[in-house]
């Protein structure tokens, strides 16, 4: 965690990754085996300790607004697809 600004008040987990000029502020409580991006800021008292968990069980897509009708239900189609091949 070479170049971080980590303050030694804050609590990481197990696996955590805090990558240069990100920034971990007093009292943050960060879950196991999460990344801290490059420049990224953590304020005081934040707590990502469950993010481990949501990432098993959400799915977040980028959509942006300018997409057309067709493109979006070609994007749910997909997910859909993929999503019962895994079951």
């Amino acid at each position: 965690m070479p170049g971080a600004d980590l303050d030694p008040r804050a609590r990481l987990g197990p696996g955590v990754s805090v990558w240069h000029l990100a920034q971990v502020r007093e009292g943050a409580e960060i879950g196991a085996g999460c990344i801290i991006g490059r420049g990224a800021y953590i304020g005081a008292g934040v707590r990502l300790a469950e993010t481990e968990c949501a990432a098993r069980e959400v799915l977040s897509l980028p959509v942006h607004p300018a997409l057309s009708a067709d493109d979006l239900a070609a994007i749910v189609t997909a997910v859909n697809a993929v999503a019962a091949a895994g079951s």
